[in-house]
């Protein structure tokens, strides 16, 4: 234990010997090394230098090494930084980080191949490219959305790399194939081939699923695109539904109805209600509420009684228990349709009687536990709101053109008002499209999806021989990935977007099916290489994309064939950059980038990688660099296996003294007592200005900090001046084994007479006109 003390007193420690009659100035006494450089450059002159050592010593520095160095190569694949404003700190940090890792392979002999790339799709660059012409989503064509996106997304590349340059960034920024973009041919094509690779596979697939969906930006989300209101307040609604085929084990008498009661923060989901799920396993009750809603009963798990009268302030009173399974058989009637057939009970184990009724609310296009229980069952989806959040047609019309989210709650319980047994709000965590802040919904829609089911046993595998830092919680970093991996349902890879690349299928409009075959994707990389870009997907017909030889293979009447409009995901986009920078199954040495990527970068990167060759991208990858910058150099000593160094021209072997444990753990306990010391002293005052009491009572640390105690040579008194005065950076220090044993170290810091010398700035005197005994000498020499 560390205990510190800080004692305001006056005390004289160090002599003073030599005075001064009045301010003298001392620039010509100081022992400096002579240089022929300029003390200050002026702006033009340092913009001129700065230019060029950008374009000729960085430039060519990056070639060099590819010449000259050995194989094999150290491949630190860049993540694509996003091409949609200027840089920030965050990019400085990662990118000199990636800069300190190159540089010291450079100088440890090795070649290093390290391609910086942008990510250039996706919907924020999209809605900035339109807000800087004044126009709104989804006004304009898509083959203009795209130019202006592009042109958008150039200029913030080019301005991002003009600031890499400009920090010296070692890499090829002009050659052909020294960068790469995910707009470009080249790189569009290779991301098509590993499409199709998967296609082909069974990995990739088509289908109609409740996914995350931004009525604000109007596409379907991604895990990763969704950030959370912890304090997102819902409306929360207790109602009812009327039960026409009782369970077997209860009648009603004469006059009664039964009524099962469901709970929900999402009224607006009622109307695309399809079925009630209960638990087997569970028991339930038929109750009696209080007299004010007569003698009709109502159906609620048992365990959530208590629950519901302390919610709703409403009194139970049981007049039955049945069990879970009796329930098997029951239907009931919606009370928004009540002219429709009855909707069944289905037995579910999502159902808990930890909240709720026991009783759930199924609305397969809005929720992925009600599609999967009604996918089951093959009972359709009921698919009753638009892109926009909007209720479509097949809504009822008190409905239609009504937005879910601000009208659609309202509306529908106004319409089940005779229903509703309790209405309140709830305040809950709610997750927000993180682009426009604004909620997001559950909806169904046909996506294409990656079955990451195929893929989770064997990236759980890889990510067990992939090496993480920093050391201190790399098997939390692991755990937390395989978790993150392991949950993951499915990846949805698709997009309702312009800018972005174009899932390259066709569709039968008869019989829906899909139409993608590896002539087809053949062909339309030939395109995209021929046009230098992808647009043509956008202008051109079906019968521009698809030529008779393709046709005629495909059985199919043209007038028949449509083609996709959605775009990839851009995790999609920069989750294939390695097949794209890694050439021949190359496997990258390094992954570096923040730990937000653990949900990103890192996940999307090993899935794809996974899919297509079964291994890892990588064979490192560091997390949250803001803090690994002495984690970065254990890196350098522990993967090379070929040291050298850039100050000398010949191999050599490091000296064993270079790596001294003892060493180490001396200087880290003087630097653990020179940080407590800075928490107490706060920095109010100098800190050449006090003086250290360093009292030890644990004989290790006391033991430790006298190897840092020696004296220097050239000053007489003992405790004026030593290493361990360097590190704490104090006046003085005096160490003393102490024999309290309730805490290891005892710290007084003490204020000391006087100022600083006016000739050092390093050691105390009286006055500010006196210098110190130290510089009195150095004077004498000099006369």
């Amino acid at each position: 234990m560390l205990r510190f003390s800080f004692i305001s007193k006056n005390l004289r420690f160090y002599s003073i010997k030599h005075a001064t009659k009045g301010p003298v100035k001392y620039t010509s006494t100081i022992n400096l090394p002579k240089t022929r450089f300029p003390a200050r450059l002026s702006a033009a002159k340092r913009l001129e230098l700065e230019r060029s050592l950008v374009e000729t010593t960085f430039a060519n520095a990056y070639m060099y090494q590819q010449e000259h160095n050995k194989d094999p190569q150290y491949i630190l694949h860049d993540g694509p930084p996003y091409a949609n404003g200027d840089l920030h700190i965050g990019h400085a940090v990662n990118k000199i980080l990636k800069d300190i890792t190159i540089r010291n392979q450079i100088a440890h002999g090795r070649k290093v191949h390290f391609m910086p790339g942008w990510d250039c799709h996706g919907l924020p660059i999209e809605l900035k490219a339109l807000a800087s012409t004044g126009k709104k989503t989804g006004v304009e064509d898509p083959i203009t959305v795209r130019k202006k996106s592009r042109r958008f997304a150039l200029e913030a590349i080019e301005r991002q790399k003009s600031e890499f340059r400009s920090w010296g960034i070692l890499s090829n920024w002009d050659e052909k194939g020294g960068l790469y973009f995910t707009f470009n041919p080249d790189f569009i094509c290779n991301q098509l081939k590993l499409f199709y690779n998967m296609y082909a596979k069974g990995l990739v697939y088509r289908d109609l699923k409740p996914v995350y969906w931004s009525p604000s930006s109007r596409t379907a989300l991604a895990e990763a695109e969704l950030e959370y209101d912890n304090n997102f307040v819902s409306p929360s609604v207790y109602t009812r539904f009327a039960i026409d085929t009782l369970p077997s084990s209860f009648k009603c008498e004469n006059g009664q109805k039964l009524f099962a009661i469901i709970w929900t923060t999402t009224p607006w989901t009622l109307p695309s209600n399809q079925a009630i799920c209960f638990n087997s396993n569970l028991e339930y009750s038929i109750v009696q509420l209080n007299a004010s809603y007569g003698k009709d009963l109502y159906l609620i798990a048992t365990k959530l009684i208590d629950e519901f009268v302390k919610t709703t302030g409403i009194d139970c009173e049981v007049k039955n228990n049945i069990a879970g399974a009796d329930l098997i058989g029951c239907t009931y009637r919606h009370s928004l349709y009540p002219d429709a057939p009855s909707l069944p009970f289905f037995d579910a184990t999502h159902v808990q009687d930890t909240k709720g009724t026991g009783l759930v609310h199924t609305a397969p296009a809005h929720g992925p536990d009600d599609f999967l229980i009604c996918l089951a069952k093959n009972i359709p989806i009921k698919s009753l709101i638009d892109e926009d959040g909007v209720y479509n047609l097949d809504a009822p019309n008190f409905l239609r053109g009504k937005n879910v989210l601000k009208e659609g709650n309202k509306i529908v319980m106004e319409h089940l008002k005779d229903d509703i047994i309790y209405a309140d709000v709830f305040t809950h965590s709610y997750p927000l499209d993180w682009r426009t802040k604004e909620p997001i919904i559950l909806r169904a829609s046909e996506q294409w999806f990656i079955n990451t089911s195929l893929l989770k046993e064997k990236a759980v595998d890889e990510i067990s021989n992939v090496k993480i830092y920093p050391r201190v919680n790399a098997e939390a970093s692991r755990n937390t990935l395989r978790t993150q991996v392991m949950k993951r349902p499915y990846w949805c890879i698709s997009r309702q977007r312009a800018w972005g690349v174009p899932i390259p299928v066709f569709y039968n409009s008869t019989s829906k099916e899909v139409i993608c075959n590896e002539a087809i994707l053949s062909h339309i990389c030939d395109l995209v290489t021929a046009e230098g870009g992808i647009d043509f997907w956008w202008s051109k017909s079906v019968d521009e994309l698809l030529p008779k030889s393709l046709l005629t293979n495909l059985n199919v009447d043209t007038k028949n064939i449509v083609k996709g409009l959605d775009i990839f995901d851009i995790w999609f986009d920069s989750g294939s950059t390695w097949s794209h920078a890694l050439k021949d199954q190359q496997i990258a040495d390094l992954y570096l980038e923040g730990y937000d990527q653990f949900t990103g970068w890192f996940q999307s990167s090993l899935l794809t990688s996974v899919a297509a060759r079964e291994s890892a991208p990588y064979k490192y990858f560091l997390g949250n660099p803001i803090v690994l910058l002495t984690i970065n150099i254990d890196i350098i000593f522990t993967v090379l296996t070929d040291p050298k160094s850039a100050f000398y021209q010949q191999t050599f072997e490091p000296e064993s003294t270079w790596k001294n444990d003892q060493i180490e753990l001396i200087v880290e306990t003087a630097l653990e007592v020179k940080r407590l010391a800075n928490q107490k002293s706060n920095f109010s005052k100098n800190s050449w200005l006090l003086a250290a009491s360093v009292k030890c009572s644990n004989d290790g640390h006391f033991k430790m900090l006298q190897h840092l105690h020696q004296p220097h040579s050239n000053d007489n008194d003992a405790n004026s001046d030593s290493e361990l005065c360097e590190i704490l950076q104090v006046q003085s220090v005096t160490l003393i084994k102490s024999c309290d044993p309730s805490t290891e170290v005892d710290v007084d810091l003490t204020e000391i007479e006087g100022t600083l010398c006016s000739r050092c700035r390093r050691y105390a005197v009286i006055s500010a006109n006196e210098i110190c005994s130290r510089c009195c000498k150095v004077l004498e020499t000099q006369k």
